[in-house]
């Protein structure tokens, strides 16, 4: 019993003889159990020499008891009831005498908590899809870095800063003995010319898709991860590959061997006092034309254009815009270029490899209109093949109206609208042209 340590109320105490029987006290009567005040203390008093025991019980709920007899302490001070029973050793006590040192510790034991465990492994995304796909392989010596969700450093069940893992030879990584609560983990020192691979693919699950973002800001960093006491999620993976270099249009130049023609040389048959007369060879040049090859380039496409109709397709009547600025970043966030829409809204950039891109509206929507899509949108592309980044806007009047009826109703409005609308404009111009 430490100096500040206090009593346990409404523990009960009961006093039995060396057998565990009841006992009587000096008028003969049961002595009866009872239950320790807000001190903690008990008391049995006109009691008869003879030998006693005491058992403790009802605990608080959660406590146990403390070890009995500690050497350290005396017998007016230490804890005398079984870790197991409750029940003390026997007491002998003399006709009138007080024995005010039969204590019983009670303690909530420290539980050890219940740690976790979090990782997986970083692979060779080859065919870049964002899927752990079958024979690809792990990547070794990537580092892994675990924080907490505000990308402090975690720390493990004993407190302690966890320390960076690197990936073995399967690409395999596994952080241990984590208290419960959210993590992230941040993969980096990838091999020379590898970049991560899109994260969260549509066709794959949370165990096999890749989960690290490629982004700008946040280059190599998951989600969350919420981790009960206990759980082990082997599901955060990291892909990486090695980006597709376009091939370039290199001219090739063909050579041939052309033989030089040689002419034999010509004797003239002359009177016999004229000299023969040798005619010159003559020499052929041949000159070869080079042969180019030419391959397709990867590229980005997209289309602004005013869905009145809002049914996400550009119907014959429905403008396009053209002369809008667009804007095309790579995984990385690189800017890879700026380009324009032409007469028909339409837009191309060249991309150097595949991937997924992120294509931004930037200027020339004419203040009259309003996005019906994002300003932003992302696009993937693989070889020739590209997804097509779609803007659709429509003009303020028209948001505003609440169609019903049918899709000819509707449209028949928005014409006689377009009608009344140009209508106005037409007498304003000859108002002002008569106040002219």
């Amino acid at each position: 019993q430490d100096n500040s340590e206090t009593g346990a109320q409404g523990v009960t105490a009961t006093l039995t003889d060396t057998n565990g029987s009841a006992v009587t006290n000096l008028a003969g009567a049961t002595v009866p159990a009872q239950q320790t005040d807000g001190n903690g203390a008990y008391l049995f008093t006109n009691l008869p020499a003879g030998s006693y025991k005491v058992t403790f019980s009802t605990l608080p709920t959660g406590y146990v008891f403390s070890p009995t007899d500690e050497n350290t302490g005396t017998d007016a001070t230490d804890s005398d009831a079984n870790t197991t029973t409750g029940m003390t050793g026997i007491y002998v006590l003399a006709a009138g005498e007080t024995n005010l040192t039969i204590d019983a510790g009670i303690n909530q034991p420290i539980v050890a908590p219940l740690c976790g465990k979090l990782g997986d492994r970083v692979f060779d995304d080859v065919n870049r899809n964002g899927i752990q796909d079958t024979g690809e392989a792990g990547v070794a010596n990537v580092t892994a870095t675990l924080t907490d969700a505000d990308g402090n450093p975690a720390t493990d069940c004993s407190g302690a800063i966890v320390t960076a893992l690197t990936t073995d030879a399967t690409g395999a990584y596994l952080f241990t003995s984590l208290p419960a609560g959210s993590y992230k983990v941040t993969f980096s020192t990838l091999p020379t010319g590898y970049v991560f691979s899109p994260t969260d693919a549509t066709t794959g699950t949370d165990a096999n898709d890749s989960d690290a973002n490629g982004t700008t800001g946040m280059t190599g960093m998951t989600g969350n991860y919420t981790l009960a006491a206990g759980e082990t999620n082997l599901t955060v993976d990291a892909g990486i590959n090695q980006p597709t270099v376009p091939a370039s249009t290199v001219p090739t130049v063909t050579t041939a061997t052309v033989p030089v023609v040689t002419a034999a040389p010509v004797v003239s048959v002359a009177p016999a006092t004229a000299a023969p007369t040798t005619v010159a060879p003559t020499t052929v040049a041949v000159t070869v034309a080079p042969t180019t090859v030419s391959t397709v380039p990867t590229k980005v496409i997209g289309v602004v254009f005013v869905d009145n109709n809002k049914d996400g397709i550009q119907n014959p009547r429905e403008k396009s815009l053209p002369n809008v600025t667009v804007e095309i970043r790579d995984p990385q966030g690189k800017l890879i270029g700026t380009t324009t829409t032409d007469s028909n809204g339409s837009f191309t950039q060249p991309v150097p490899t595949d991937g997924t891109y992120t294509v931004t509206i930037v200027s020339g929507i004419p203040p009259e209109y309003s996005f019906l899509t994002d300003q932003q949108t992302t696009v993937k592309v693989l070889g020739t093949t590209a997804q097509q980044a779609v803007f659709r806007v429509i003009t303020e009047e028209v948001a505003a109206v609440a169609f019903t009826g049918s899709d000819t109703s509707r449209n028949l409005l928005v014409a006689f609208g377009s009608i009344l609308i140009g209508l106005a404009l037409l007498g304003s111009l000859r108002l002002r042209k008569e106040q002219a």
